[in-house]
């Protein structure tokens, strides 16, 4: 994706489409997660 990306930062002025969603927030959640690297699992 990033070059595609970059290629079309400097050859075109439409916008790509979103890759995710914007979902609405629930009232209560049993999990959170903290990160996903090396130093969020190491802080959970």
């Amino acid at each position: 994706m990033s070059l595609k990306l970059i290629r079309q930062a400097f050859t075109s002025k439409q916008l790509l489409p979103k890759m995710w969603h914007s979902h609405a927030l629930r009232d209560s959640y049993d999990i959170v997660i903290v990160g996903g690297g090396a130093h969020g699992l190491a802080c959970a």
